[in-house]
């Protein structure tokens, strides 16, 4: 492997709330101290080498160490194998030569020194009886698929009827995970759930069955869990994705004041671009070919931003019919409660072929269930009368579920978790699923098979140009990043030019993208990007996502026009490329505010 070496960076301090502080202490000594000259190496590859010839270092610091002092406040920016070196070197999983004398690469760790006052508003958990004692690094990870065995799982189970143990509260798993006598356990640990989600901004879902948590909710919880294992080094991997904007503005803040408090120091593990909090004072990122490069905090907004797509390729006549295509879907005042917790209200949406929607709203406020009625996979959808929900020009229970995953394509974290990696599915294998919308191998036609290369060519051009065995690889053996990207041409698979397969075989008409990118590197969502941009044809995309920086078409490309009584939320986009559909905290959205593309 090609010798690494580190790019780092710093970036000027902001200060914090100057909410209620509380008094701590922390220790002077470094968080982490790797000398310059050292050589990394993965365990039980020797510097000297082996019989075929010396054994080249994962990362090689040539002009300088990586050393992190008590008060700075680091991230691990990048992607792929590189990001991963840097991230199992913070976690101690690699060898260093030559080796590093004590106090080790984690000073803070192992030597007792005399620590000095510090101040955050995060109050300290006073401890008690299930109180564990303080672990030394903790990793938490946002990019990896949670089910070990790889087999499939119902990713639509949480709309349907609960059983027992999925009405377990948030509070309730909490008090468990700390009291776990199987007897007796689940009745202490109230104060420290309480303490935890407060710091987090969850208190108030408490009451809430964990199961019904939505994607960002339930990341703020596992980072709840996490603070109550009061790790020493807390190093956090992608704790951003899936986070509406307040939501990411809150956990950057408890990350900060946490990291600020002294008792727990804290590294963030990022894509990079927009997702870098401003309390973040340095950045180290590993770049190829072996270079060390020093930039200056604004040259990384730069860079993001260049690398970001230009201009909209959608021609003209293409946009000139936005909004006068076939209906595909039309809901007219829909409601939908959970008891007695109403999501949705009286909504309404029409989608037609051709049309671009960006889709956002705050993490719970709907959006996903909003989502399942369009996709069918809700049974509520099934009840809901033909004049309140028609799919395709019918209502949906005359609508064969199969027909359906076979005429929308779909990608969301669900399915990303949900995916089957026990299968032995090659590349290719889990891109064809996408034709019929299933989960298992099905024999693909010539023109299918012909799509499907064409899709990696586009999304994977270094790896299809390297050779033709690489579709042959084994999907659950890539990497989370890859896996998404996978998965994100598995949803586009039927949307091109060769779909062929007969009469009975029905095009993509619809494709829905859930925050198709929360496990993508920025040169892949740059590619996804692009792809979608120059989508024509009459499908139509519905994309949902958090991230401004991310979203395919841009807001000048269309005219905006609020329109209404003072109240009325309408908005109308004209010739647009995209439409806002969004929710506010609590209010309810009227039968009038209908947002369409015209």
């Amino acid at each position: 492997m090609t010798p690494i070496s580190c790019f780092v960076r710093k970036r000027i301090f902001s200060s914090l709330s100057t909410s209620k502080r509380y008094a701590s202490s922390v220790s002077p000594l470094a968080t982490l101290n790797i000398p310059q000259g050292t050589h990394v190496f993965q365990y039980g590859n020797a510097p000297g080498g082996k019989k075929g010839g010396p054994v080249r270092p994962l990362l090689e610091l040539k002009e300088k160490g990586w050393k992190i002092e008590a008060e700075e406040k680091w991230a691990v920016i990048g992607g792929g194998k590189d990001r991963k070196v840097l991230l199992d070197l913070l976690l101690t999983h690699h060898r260093l030569s030559p080796p590093i004398p004590p106090p080790g690469r984690h000073p803070f760790l192992y030597s007792p020194a005399p620590s000095k006052p510090h101040a955050s508003t995060i109050a300290p958990l006073a401890t008690s009886a299930l109180s564990p004692p303080p672990i030394p690094i903790h990793h938490l990870t946002f990019s990896l698929p949670p089910s070990p065995t790889g087999e499939f799982s119902d990713y639509t189970a949480r709309y349907h009827a609960l059983f027992e143990s999925d009405r377990h509260t948030l509070l309730q798993t909490i008090k468990w995970i700390l009291d776990p006598d199987p007897l007796h356990g689940g009745k202490k640990g109230e104060e420290e759930a309480r303490w935890a989600t407060k710091a987090v901004g969850i208190e108030h879902l408490l009451e809430v069955p964990f199961v019904g948590l939505s994607n960002g909710q339930t990341r703020r919880a596992r980072l709840a869990l996490a603070l109550l294992k009061k790790p020493q080094l807390l190093v956090v991997e992608e704790p951003f994705a899936g986070l509406d904007p307040q939501g990411r503005k809150e956990v950057a803040h408890v990350l900060g004041e946490l990291s600020n408090g002294g008792s727990t120091r804290v590294v963030l593990v990022l894509r990079g671009g927009e997702d870098l909090p401003t309390w973040i004072t340095d950045v180290v990122e590993v770049r190829e070919p072996a270079s060390a490069k020093l930039t200056k905090a604004e040259e990384e907004a730069t860079r993001f931003e260049a690398a970001r797509v230009g201009s909209s390729s959608r021609t003209e006549e293409e946009r000139k019919h936005e909004g006068s295509g076939k209906e595909l879907v039309r809901m007219e005042g829909v409601d939908v409660s959970y008891g007695e917790k109403q999501v949705l209200h009286n909504i309404s949406w029409t989608i037609r072929s051709g049309d671009r929607w960006h889709l956002q709203g705050h993490n719970g406020s709907g959006k996903t269930t909003l989502l399942s009625l369009l996709l069918g996979d809700h049974p509520r959808s099934f009840s809901l009368p033909a004049t309140s929900l028609t799919l395709f020009g019918s209502p949906r229970r005359s609508i064969a579920t199969t027909t359906l995953n076979s005429i929308i394509g779909h990608t969301s974290p669900e399915i990303f978790k949900a995916f089957p990696r026990s299968t032995n599915l090659t590349i290719e294998d889990a891109v064809g699923t996408g034709f019929l919308g299933i989960f298992s191998r099905r024999n693909l036609t010539l023109e299918q098979k012909e799509e499907v290369e064409q899709l990696l060519k586009v999304l994977f051009p270094e790896e299809t140009n390297a050779g033709e065995g690489w579709s042959k690889q084994k999907f659950v053996e890539q990497p989370p990043a890859v896996q998404s990207l996978v998965l994100f041409a598995r949803a586009m698979a039927g949307t091109g030019s060769s779909q062929g397969g007969g009469a009975s075989r029905r095009r993509k008409e619809l494709v829905v993208l859930d925050e198709p990118f929360a496990f993508m590197e920025m040169n892949q969502i740059e590619r996804c990007r692009r792809y979608l941009r120059e989508l024509g044809g009459k499908t139509a995309v519905v994309w949902v996502g958090h991230w401004e920086g991310e979203r395919p078409w841009r807001e000048e490309e269309g005219t905006f026009d609020s329109t209404g009584e003072k109240g009325d939320e309408r908005r109308r986009v004209r010739n647009a490329d995209f439409v806002s559909f969004g929710f506010g905290w609590s209010r309810e959205i009227p039968q009038a505010s209908r947002w369409t593309s015209s």
